[in-house]
């Protein structure tokens, strides 16, 4: 599969939900060097604060974090029809079955492969 270039590619907002600065600060430079628009959140309330002012196309969503996990944040953004990436650490956590049947648009094992990132969002978006 071809990642896309800025040039043909249309503007899609992505909400990067991670209590790790170092994933957070990785994955947005990855995704604004595809030229995609991204918020960053470090858990599940501040998420849905940004969401009251900001309309995503895409949420990247770590499982664990303090305050209120993605599990839950992703209970509120399935209500919202905002499709959802989880990432972990943590196999135990999720795995691709359960992923899909929750209705969870994909899943990343951290640490996650670049080239697996940006395609598993390409594939989401496109």
């Amino acid at each position: 599969m071809m990642l896309m270039t800025a040039e043909n590619k249309q503007k899609y907002d992505i909400l990067l939900v991670d209590d790790d600065d170092d994933v957070r600060t990785m994955a947005f430079g990855l995704l604004k060097d595809m030229n995609y628009s991204v918020c960053l959140a470090k858990d599940g309330i501040e998420a849905l604060e940004m969401l009251k002012n900001h309309t995503v196309t895409l949420v990247i969503s770590d499982i664990r974090m303090p305050n209120m996990d993605g599990l839950t944040l992703f209970t509120h953004l399935k209500k919202q029809n905002i499709p959802v990436v989880f990432i972990t650490g943590f196999s135990q956590d999720m795995n691709p079955e359960k992923a899909q049947k929750m209705g969870a648009a994909g899943l990343l094992q951290k640490p996650f492969d670049i080239a697996e990132f940006l395609s598993t969002i390409e594939k989401i978006l496109h």
